[in-house]
């Protein structure tokens, strides 16, 4: 249909040029989507085929940040012909083909690896479609462990917070829509969402037990159940929530290869009685002279003032002597046994016992 020269031979032109000329493109544009012709620039967004070269894909560590920047590269129409390999019923085989090309090109730039590319040279020439390009990209580097549900909704939980303006809420909701979008393609389940948030909000003394939670998940395909994370939970902070003078017991009585590390600091190199910046840190419990929270018992002013010697280590020793004259009088031991006491260096018996 040649529209220009239709409207060129009117016999009383009554439209001015500058008129006739825009509705003669109008007309033109709509011909062509018409015939299914339409360039891609105009209805795919070509404009956003330039990848940011800080996204682009490398390999299993870049496929989340990769992802992302897909989403926020591709259309509105094509997004989910790419993602999800679903074609609008409306598309005919020619808008499909022009589209399948603009998100080929999208993909090809969005390539920053031979051993990538590599990987795509392996699908037949007629398999070669912008959603099989993805689904191809997607099973050999998307992560197939649970590390992948934990880092989504790390995100979600600790997502900045939103902006007091029109025009930064526009990019932060585009971001946090992103961000979304991944956790429903995954299909999350509510164990999921509960897991990660009560991760999320754990005690800042379970951190070293969220980063040995986190390796575990690499040999696992799915979260273990809320339950199952809760009584982990609970273990961990029994065993970090004991007494001073429990913890002090439990160093003094342990080999030095098993010792733990400094209640205050987390100094391997000492113990919280000979702790130089104990103060600094707060206790993980009350005073158990006091009950006040503001200290440790070691240095507890009213422990003081009513003539009791603090919290030590060093105060312990007969604990050691006792638990083991217990162990020699309970076990079966053979005759001319020893029972070793690693502590018997800080006291002496004078016995001449098989207790040293």
């Amino acid at each position: 249909m040649d529209t220009s020269s239709t409207l060129a031979t009117s016999a009383t032109p009554t439209i001015p040029a500058e008129q006739l000329a825009a509705l003669t493109s109008l007309l033109s544009g709509l011909t062509a989507a018409a015939s299914g012709t339409t360039a891609p620039a105009t209805t795919s967004g070509s404009n956003r085929n330039a990848f940011p070269k800080h996204a682009r894909l490398d390999g299993p560590k870049t496929f989340a940040n990769w992802t992302r920047q897909l989403r926020l590269c591709l259309a509105d129409d094509i997004r989910s012909y790419v993602l999800d390999g679903i074609t609008p019923d409306d598309w005919t085989p020619s808008q499909r083909s022009a589209r399948d090309v603009v998100a080929r090109e999208i993909l090809a730039n969005s390539i920053d690896s031979a051993e990538v590319s590599a990987v795509l040279d392996k699908i037949p020439t007629a398999d070669l479609t912008a959603p099989k390009i993805y689904s191809t990209l997607k099973s050999r580097y998307a992560p197939d462990d649970a590390t992948r549900t934990l880092e989504l909704f790390s995100r979600l939980w600790g997502f900045r917070p939103m902006p007091g303006t029109v025009g930064e809420f526009d990019s932060w909701i585009m971001d946090f829509k992103s961000v979304a979008q991944e956790i429903i393609d995954t299909k999350t389940t509510i164990n999921d969402v509960l897991a990660t948030l009560l991760l999320a909000i754990a005690h800042p003394s379970l951190e070293s037990f969220k980063a040995t939670f986190t390796d575990e998940q690499r040999t696992q395909r799915t979260l273990p159940d809320i339950d199952s994370v809760a009584d982990r939970m609970r273990v961990q902070l029994r065993s970090t929530n004991l007494s001073n003078d429990q913890s002090a017991l439990l160093a003094s009585s342990s080999p030095r290869s098993t010792r733990t590390k400094c209640l205050a600091c987390r100094s391997p190199s000492h113990r919280v009685a000979q702790c130089p910046t104990r103060a600094q840190h707060p206790p993980p419990g009350p005073c158990r002279s006091c009950k006040k929270k503001d200290h440790w018992s070691f240095d507890c002013k009213k422990a003081l003032e009513d003539g009791k010697t603090p919290d030590t280590s060093d105060a312990q020793h007969h604990v050691g002597c006792l638990a083991t004259g217990l162990l020699a009088h309970r076990r079966q031991l053979r005759n001319n046994s020893f029972v070793v006491d690693s502590g018997a260096t800080s006291y002496s018996i004078n016995s001449t016992t098989s207790a040293m």
